[in-house]
C-alpha cells in the first residue's frame, strides 16, 4: 500500500487502506456502525475527476451510502456544496423499512438539491498509479444533514458523521 504521503490524525495510519471507519446518525434516525470499510478514492485523468466514495448495504442498524466527485485530484481540503464543480450524494436507510431513506443531494444534474455535505481528506496517499487513473488510500471525515427523502415513509432530518 501507499508509502509517505501526508500523515494521518491520531492513530490514523495514512497509509493503512484497509482500516475500517465509524459512521454515527443522530436526530430523527440514530444508530453507529464501526464497520464501515474503507472508503474508495480516485482520480481518473481522462477528465481530471476525483471521486471519494464509500457504501455499506447490509446489516442493521442502518444502510448508508456517500459520494463526493470533484474536479481535479483528491488533495487535503474540505469539499462541500459551495466547491465549484462538486456533486455529493449521501443517503441513509432503515433496512427493517427500506421505504425510510434520508438524503442529501448536491450538484447532481437533473436532482434537486437539499441538504448539504462535507468531505474533509486529512490524508490521501497515492496506493495504484496507471497510465490513466490514480487510486488513493483516504483518511478523513465527511458531516451532513439529511432531510427525509421526499416521497419516502422517512420524516424528520438525520445529522450524519463519518470518520475513516
Amino acid at each position: 500500500m501507499g508509502g509517505g504521503g501526508a500523515a494521518g490524525g491520531a492513530g490514523t495510519d495514512a497509509g493503512d487502506c484497509s482500516a475500517t471507519g465509524t459512521i454515527t446518525l443522530s436526530g430523527a434516525f440514530t444508530g453507529t456502525r464501526s464497520d464501515a470499510p474503507a472508503p474508495g478514492a480516485s482520480w481518473s485523468n481522462g477528465n481530471d475527476t476525483g471521486v471519494v466514495q464509500d457504501s455499506i448495504q447490509f446489516g442493521t442498524p442502518f444502510l448508508a451510502g456517500w459520494s463526493f466527485i470533484f474536479p481535479g485530484k483528491p488533495m487535503l481540503a474540505t469539499y462541500t456544496e459551495a466547491t465549484s464543480g462538486l456533486s455529493c450524494t449521501i443517503t441513509v436507510s432503515d433496512p427493517a423499512t427500506p421505504t425510510s431513506t434520508w438524503i442529501a443531494v448536491n450538484g447532481v444534474s437533473g436532482t434537486a438539491s437539499q441538504g448539504a455535505c462535507s468531505l474533509t481528506l486529512t490524508a490521501i496517499t497515492p496506493s495504484l498509479v496507471t497510465s490513466n487513473q490514480t487510486q488513493y488510500c483516504a483518511h478523513g471525515t465527511v458531516a451532513a444533514t439529511l432531510p427525509a427523502n421526499p416521497g419516502s415513509t422517512a420524516t424528520g432530518t438525520v445529522t450524519f458523521g463519518a470518520s475513516f
